[in-house]
């Protein structure tokens, strides 16, 4: 997946109770537009999906509770426009 930003997924491993946080960085994430973060099982289930406000990417960083997740792996998407951006492994404890 070729972009002209990245995102870095910290911490990692997190607490089910605990922060995540999605930092941005490059030139390009600021002009993306509907940016959605899905979390998936590792079944392929699809569990949480949010949008990424706007002004959060305008900012470079977006945190989202993992509270409710239960313990295990997840696979953590960003997509804009129906096209995968990005994808990251995260366990939750």
């Amino acid at each position: 997946i070729s972009q002209p930003w990245i995102a870095n997924l910290f911490p990692n491993p997190v607490q089910n109770s605990g922060k995540l946080n999605l930092a941005f960085s490059g030139s390009g994430y600021k002009s993306l537009q509907d940016m959605q973060c899905e979390v998936y099982n590792v079944k392929g289930q699809l569990i949480q999906r949010t949008s990424i406000p706007k002004e959060n990417l305008a900012l470079g960083l977006w945190t989202f509770d993992t509270k409710g997740l239960a313990k295990g792996i997840y696979l953590v998407r960003l997509s804009s426009v129906g096209k995968l951006r990005w994808a990251k492994k995260v366990t939750i404890l």
